[in-house]
């Protein structure tokens, strides 16, 4: 079993800024999604908002982030949600943890764990991390470099309105779901003979 995780945030910094959002889907070995979490977070008094991109969610889409403030949960109860959302395989492994990358919102989510959930930790432990970017990269041959490159631009559909209840972009779970569909097209070319 695997989770794709995707977070909408208020700044970069792993330690001063908040989460503000939360989605996941958890996909199996054929990339099929089997369900979705999506939950916006209250901000904890210890964190605060990074002006630089406050800035940048004014100029890009104001009215995502007004939604996403409006739909907030307390912070302790989402995370909590998710531990329980968390599935494992059938033989009672843990899930394979992905992200795009990796290296920015798993880090992220693993200090609010640390910090206010540290019973989530071992669900988002960094030994069942992947990097999307990474596993690409490293089933790509010759055959298949131009869809790899065309995943690694990351070229999500130009679509900002609201339809089937998600904001299709910076949306946390449209971009998990997004990445989950991405990975599965070029899963699909290293099948394919060329």
């Amino acid at each position: 079993m695997n989770v794709m995780i995707d977070i909408e945030t208020l700044g970069p910094d792993t330690i001063k800024n908040p989460i503000i959002q939360i989605g996941a889907c958890s996909f199996d070995d054929t990339f099929k999604v089997c369900k979705t979490f999506r939950q916006s977070l209250s901000i904890p008094l210890s964190r605060e908002p990074n002006d630089h991109t406050l800035e940048w969610w004014s100029e890009t889409d104001r009215s995502l982030l007004a939604h996403i403030r409006t739909a907030e949960r307390p912070f302790c109860e989402v995370l909590e949600d998710l531990r329980v959302w968390f599935p494992t395989c059938d033989d009672g492994r843990r899930a394979r943890v992905w992200a795009w990358p990796a290296h920015s919102d798993l880090p992220h989510l693993f200090q609010y764990a640390r910090e206010f959930n540290r019973r989530l930790l071992y669900q988002l432990h960094p030994s069942l991390w992947i990097d999307c970017h990474s596993w690409v990269l490293g089933h790509t041959n010759a055959l298949n470099a131009s869809m790899a490159a065309s995943i690694e631009t990351y070229n999500r559909p130009p679509i900002t309105s609201k339809a089937d209840g998600l904001f299709r972009q910076h949306d946390a779970l449209f971009d998990a779901l997004w990445q989950v569909e991405a990975l599965g097209r070029f899963a699909q070319s290293l099948e394919k003979p060329q």
